[in-house]
């Protein structure tokens, strides 16, 4: 008698973790359907093979370049700012490898390559032409390294709330360190896809929102 029921419960256990399973699969590929690259309009820059993103608007002289910070979005960042500048000089921000509607790259896709891109395709677009240089947080740090090649004909450099290169190290021991369990759960989050199962679920007010979440997610 124990022993069927023991067969039972095991039979129930299997078949409970072969529903589990398949489910998990099934809402993966949901996630992964609904996570597929959004379209965005602009025009495409190659840099390394790889394309880049970018949007202009107006005419004429000075060109007016716009950075990103760290994980922001620069249509969400940029494109409230740009769409009510004038006509009469051009202005262009752009999606960093990795975000928006431009290629991806790995993770080891370092500042000085981010340099090197944002300075292409300044040359690509504004040519010897007089540039301006706008850049928010990390994207100060980028900003930074591509003035100091001097390889632009730059008039102004704009840092807004810049991040510095040495912060990491003068804060460091300053703030509490991350919790062991918060970075185990984020690597259990990124292998297995949890925040993407979740994102199927959420109800979007914008386009602008749910690529981000797709990106955040990823």
């Amino acid at each position: 008698m124990f022993a069927t029921s023991k067969r039972v419960t095991s039979k129930m256990l299997t078949f409970a973790g072969l529903i589990i399973i398949c489910s998990y699969l099934l809402l993966r590929g949901i996630a992964f359907y609904q996570n597929q690259s959004v379209s965005l309009s602009g025009s495409y820059f190659t840099f390394n093979g790889k394309e880049v993103r970018y949007v202009c608007k107006g005419s004429g002289e000075p060109y007016v370049f716009f950075e990103t910070g760290f994980g922001s979005d620069s249509e969400l960042t940029w494109s409230p700012i740009v769409k009510h500048l004038p006509e009469n000089f051009t202005a262009c921000y752009y999606d960093r490898l990795g975000h928006g509607g431009s290629a991806d790259v790995p993770l080891t896709f370092t500042t000085d390559e981010k340099s090197h891109l944002q300075e292409s395709l300044i040359k690509h677009i504004a040519g010897e032409n007089p540039v301006i240089l706008v850049a928010h947080s990390y994207g100060g740090i980028i900003a930074r390294r591509t003035v100091a090649r001097a390889k632009i004909n730059l008039v102004a450099l704009i840092l807004l709330d810049s991040a510095h290169e040495n912060q990491h190290t003068v804060m460091r021991g300053k703030l509490d360190p991350i919790s062991d369990s918060v970075k185990n759960w984020q690597y259990v989050n990124a292998t297995f896809g949890l925040s993407q199962i979740k994102n199927i679920f959420k109800e979007y007010d914008s386009p602008v929102s749910k690529r981000l979440d797709q990106h955040y997610s990823d």
